[in-house]
């Protein structure tokens, strides 16, 4: 479930999702402005959509949050989530009610990869790069998810398999906290310029443009930053298990794959040694 290819598919899914649902609703507003939907009808249905939300009876915000868990947890992109509650709530409640479902998923994942053993999947070469450069569990747990390239919840999954029988659990959630307030930040400036440029009226559009473009850019430049070893800010021991995670294809599979080439050396090895040996006499 939480294996590196099928959480990129996942990722894909909930982006088409979102966008099916933008396109859904501009059909909506096409229907009920004939003449065409301006700046004023989009202003008019989000403040209409975040009036509702603030007189929401308070369980349905307990609701609200639980599902945010379950579809993060499932895959979703956190971009998706902020951009709905920006929308409703602005820009610091939205930031911090994603940030905080963001750090409770993935409590929950790497205390259920932990219980069930599902690390045990892991491929050999993920595996082997985790022994090989020493990385503690905290360490990890905040460079590797600082990249957008890699799903946190496989992360958590990778991060379950490196905690020792002595180290806790709680002794991530600070490194995690800080990972992914700053991996959350940077798209939810993204999101928030994106919406600005259509449903507020008070800011100037060229700026509005301007802004947008800039944070475009830096969120270009950050997402691609892992493709770049050199330029990638990271520590040395977390590089080479970014690099086998993104080499990733479906877990155990992996495993066993990875396995046969060696099996067969051996096999070969031992075939191969009794007739050089007659040769020889």
């Amino acid at each position: 479930m939480w294996t590196y290819k099928k959480q990129i598919v996942a990722r894909w899914i909930f982006f088409f999702i979102g966008a099916i649902s933008i396109a859904a609703l501009y059909l909506l507003l096409s229907a009920e402005a004939p003449d065409g939907i301006s700046r004023f009808h989009l202003k008019e249905t989000a403040t209409s959509f975040a009036v509702s939300f603030e007189f929401l009876p308070p369980h349905y915000f307990l609701l609200i949050f639980i599902l945010m868990n379950a579809v993060l947890i499932a895959g979703c992109p956190s971009v998706l989530i902020f951009s709905a509650l920006y929308v409703a709530t602005g820009f610091l409640p939205a930031f911090l009610s994603t940030l905080a479902a963001q750090m409770s998923a993935s409590i929950l994942t790497l205390y259920y990869c932990k219980k069930r053993e599902l690390y045990a999947s892991l491929p050999h070469s993920v595996l082997s790069a985790k022994i090989s450069s020493g990385a503690s569990a905290s360490t990890f747990a905040f460079w590797g998810r600082l990249f957008l390239s890699y799903p946190v919840r496989t992360l958590d999954l990778v991060i379950a398999s490196m905690l020792k029988e002595n180290e806790r659990k709680r002794d991530t959630y600070l490194p995690t906290l800080a990972a992914l307030s700053i991996r959350t930040f940077l798209p939810a400036l993204w999101a928030s310029g994106f919406i600005d440029m259509f449903i507020e009226f008070s800011i100037d559009t060229n700026q509005a443009s301007s802004t947008f473009l800039y944070y475009s850019s830096l969120l270009t430049t950050y997402i691609a930053l892992p493709k770049i070893p050199e330029l990638m800010p990271c520590k040395s021991s977390v590089k080479s298990i970014l690099t086998e995670i993104e080499k990733w294809d479906t877990g155990a599979s992996s495993t066993v794959e990875s396995s046969k080439p060696r099996r067969s050396k051996i096999k070969l090895g031992m075939t191969t040694r009794p007739a050089s040996q007659a040769s020889m006499q």
